[in-house]
Parts: structure tokens; sequence; C-alpha cells
């Protein structure tokens, strides 16, 4: 959105006027990623932001939202993903549901579309989500339970996050490389899948976008 003057939260910003020139790197993005072959998983909501988006009425949210899904729907290789760690907003779970479906029943092209957690799995057996978007959420199993998880929502499970290396200490960024790679092939191992489902994540002029290096093919047609 533009600002009305130096910002400084969100009330210096105008929601009811998307900044062309900001969606136009976005749009330069994402076809740049289209002519490699490579998905964009667009984050709609997020938690992470300095000025207070995420608190933005109810109104702002579903113009933002129809905003995107015209701009960015007649784009193949686009994928929605309403929110990168839901549960850390302040939706609740009905509204999620509305925003799900509002993005859903705008997109004439019928795009993939989930939300990601931080904690807590949301619940994928609702009807506007295509697969599961799935974060690990505890320290020792995760990708292990990856055929319990098509068991119980009866969706394709897509891990878009199952720790990093690094040394830092968190218990998401700690891990060696071995161990990220193991994890890697544990979740593609699962039988009666075609499975790349290792994911490299960018950012796009300040807007998140997950990059699938390739589809995953069990039932996930984008």
């Amino acid at each position: 959105f533009p600002q009305t003057k130096e910002a400084k939260d969100i009330r210096d910003f105008n929601f009811y006027k998307p900044n062309s020139a900001y969606f136009k790197k976005v749009d330069d993005q994402i076809a740049q990623l289209r002519d490699l072959g490579i998905e964009a998983d667009i984050i709609l909501f997020h938690p992470y932001d300095k000025w207070g988006f995420s608190t933005m009425e109810k109104a702002c949210n579903e113009q933002y939202l129809q905003y995107m899904v015209a701009r960015y729907s007649a784009y193949h290789n686009v994928w929605w993903s309403m929110a990168n760690e839901y549960d850390l907003m302040p939706f609740t779970k009905e509204e999620w549901n509305y925003y799900g479906r509002l993005v859903r029943q705008n997109d004439a092209y019928g795009h993939l579309c989930s939300i990601h957690n931080c904690m807590g799995f949301f619940d994928y057996t609702e009807d506007w989500i295509t697969h599961c978007s799935m974060q690990k959420n505890t320290t020792y199993e995760h990708v292990e339970k990856t055929e319990q998880h098509l068991e119980k929502y009866k969706k394709p499970v897509v891990w878009d996050e199952i720790g990093y290396e690094g040394n830092v200490d968190r218990g998401w960024g700690n891990i060696s490389g071995q161990e990220l790679v193991r994890r890697a092939y544990c979740e593609a191992d699962v039988p009666d899948m075609e499975r790349h489902i290792f994911i490299q994540r960018t950012f796009s002029g300040g807007l998140r976008v997950e990059c699938f290096m390739a589809t995953a093919n069990h039932g996930l047609n984008s």
C-alpha cells in the first residue's frame, strides 16, 4: 500500500489503494519463476511486520484478497498460502475459513490453496483447502507421520518446513546437513507417490514467496 507520509505504523498507509509500482516488481518475479518452471506459493498473510498489516479491518482484507486473486490468478505457476504461521495471527478459525473461501470463490482457475501452521495444524478437511501445508510442530516426529496425515486428512501433504541446517539455539535451526537431507527423503518416502517436495524459500520485494523446485504429484495439479 502507498504511504501517506513516512511510515511509522499502520495508520500511515492507504489500504484502499494498492501500490502499483510494488506489485509490478512482484509481477516480474513471478514471471521469472514461471519461466524457470518454478511454482510460486504466494503467502497472503503473515504476523511478522512492524506496521500492523495483520490487524487490518475486514473490508481491507477483503479488498486486498480480491485484488491479489484478480492480479495473480492468471499466472499458471501460482499457489495460494493463506498465511505463514496462521496461529500467530489474530484471526479465528471462522475468519480463516471465510477468507480462504473468498480466495477460492474469486479464483476462476482453481489454483492450489492451503494454510501454514506454527504450532497447531489447521483443519485441512475444510472444503477450500486443496492440500496440507505443514511445519513440524514436535521436536522428534514430524515427516515420519506423513502417512498418518494422509490418512487423517485425505489430502496431499506438503511439508513446508522441516527444520534448517545451522547452529542457532532454537530447535528449528540447529540440525545438521545430513539430518536435513534425511528428513527431505523421509517426507518423500511414502508409497504410491511421485515425490519432489523439498522447498526453497525466497523473498520478492518484501512479499514472501515459496518456490517449489518441483511439484508433488499426489493429486496436486497446478
